[in-house]
């Protein structure tokens, strides 16, 4: 089924200085240069789209609560590069000072929940943390939505994430209580000029006119461009898709890779087939733009699959593809590494077909044959049997892991096993002779008219 990243929701419109509430659009991507019309383009799901800001766009951060959001000291602290992304920046970060006139906005808490806030703290998906100032209101019978001031709160022993931090804010003279959802906007605090095209991913919320998105607000996410920090720009450009597996790898790959590839990963782990789908474009960063031409993507998808069925991880698998050729590189599949034996043994499938999750034996018998069947039908990609590798090493390096019960590989040394064997492969799919000029090819704009998509119900 193709994807459409169109996600319909309540988004923040702004009409002078207060909070208008209407369903909209929402879509997510990464930023790249406008063309024409419009303040910069939105590479996603959807395909690419011109984004124009309105003057009073509400810009700022997308942020986790694992990002270490602190608004009793109105600090906030962001990755700049996770995951082993990019190698050159470790693991720094931008720090921020929010001000001290901060605001919780949520659009839908009616007069009831409003009452229960009052003794009783809960997290809110829709909530949005506002910069001041704002008029505050309190929810009615016939407009509900709160817009409280931030006053204090109890940051429950975890300065560092705010996870368990209570908070408190004052609308109209009443006090409610609130903590934070897994990922909250931080809006109003960023100007225009901020949005940087390749370093940033977005979300955006407005409407469209005609073919350019007008967005009222834009909420970020650092994803430095890791093609500004390579060394020498002259090397063949490597993409390496994978979850916390080639997370752990990474390092000893970027060691083997140095002064001959310029390898990178995603800022996130990968996850299932599906996100492969979704993200892609975001991941490739520009391919079809001038000297941002990707030579080699390898890819992995299988431990998040562990309870997938046959049917559903083909499709998966084969529209990942789909989306990763578009960049015209040599594409290198890698096998998902085993389960070690410490787990209980993969039984069969269930009645749906589904696998039996992450046990034992699971990728042999079903992940890594059902992925193969679907990569021998596109003879120009190569495989990279990562499994077989640790199969090979059951009596060596990896001889502990096999008897334990955790699929990631500690230490330098399995994971320099896993890390060769992938670099080897690139070297050959760079050698290849018949490698083509890529066509990198933009992604085909699946976005649907604004007459389509302003019609369709949330």
């Amino acid at each position: 089924m193709k994807h459409i990243a169109i996600l319909l929701a309540l988004v923040t419109l702004f009409a002078g200085s207060s909070f208008a509430q209407k369903k909209e659009l929402s879509l997510g991507g990464i930023v790249l240069p406008a063309k024409g019309e419009g303040s910069f383009i939105l590479r996603g799901e959807h395909g690419d789209i011109a984004v124009k800001l309105v003057d009073d766009c509400k810009i700022g951060y997308d942020v986790r609560l694992g990002e270490r959001i602190d608004l009793l000291n109105r600090k906030l602290r962001l990755p700049l590069a996770a995951n082993n992304s990019i190698p050159s920046l470790g693991r720094q970060t931008i720090d921020v000072e929010l001000p001290d006139d901060m605001y919780f906005y949520h659009p839908k808490i009616k007069v009831a929940q409003f009452d229960s806030a009052k003794t009783s703290a809960r997290s809110y998906s829709d909530g949005v943390l506002l910069a001041g100032p704002q008029t505050q209101h309190k929810p009615t019978t016939d407009e509900p939505g709160v817009m409280a001031k931030i006053v204090g709160g109890d940051q429950g022993g975890k300065k560092s994430s705010g996870r368990s931090s209570i908070y408190e804010a004052v609308a109209e003279g009443e006090t409610l209580k609130f903590s934070l959802a897994l990922t909250t906007q931080v809006l109003g605090i960023l100007e225009a000029d901020a949005i940087k095209p390749f370093d940033h991913w977005a979300k955006i919320g407005g409407h469209l006119e005609g073919d350019v998105f007008v967005a009222k607000t834009v909420a970020l996410k650092p994803c430095p461009d890791p093609q500004k920090h390579f060394a020498n720009k002259d090397l063949p450009k490597m993409l390496f898709i994978g979850d916390s597996i080639s997370i752990g790898y990474s390092k000893e790959l970027y060691k083997l890779c140095a002064g001959k590839i310029n390898a990178y990963r995603p800022m996130e782990n990968c996850g299932p087939a599906a996100g492969t789908i979704s993200r892609f474009n975001a991941w490739a960063a520009g391919h079809d733009l001038p000297g941002r031409k990707l030579d080699v993507i390898s890819f992995n998808f299988g431990h998040w699959n562990a309870s997938t069925s046959k049917k559903r991880y083909q499709a998966d698998v084969e529209q990942a593809i789909a989306a990763i050729k578009q960049t015209g590189a040599e594409l290198i599949w890698v096998s998902t590494a085993p389960v070690p034996n410490g787990f209980e043994p993969a039984g069969e499938l269930d009645e749906a077909g589904n696998a039996s999750g992450r046990k034992a034996s699971v990728m042999k018998k079903h992940l890594n044959p059902w992925a193969l069947e679907v990569v021998k039908r596109h003879p120009d990609i190569w495989v990279y049997d990562m499994w077989q590798v640790v199969k090979d090493g059951e009596d060596g390096v990896f001889k502990e892991w096999w008897a334990g019960r955790n699929v990631h590989f500690g230490g330098p040394d399995m994971n320099y096993e896993l890390a060769k064997g992938l670099f080897d492969m690139a070297q050959k799919a760079l050698a290849n002779p018949k490698r083509k000029d890529a066509k990198n090819l933009p992604p085909k704009n699946n976005f649907p008219s604004a007459k389509t998509a302003s019609s369709t119900k949330g």
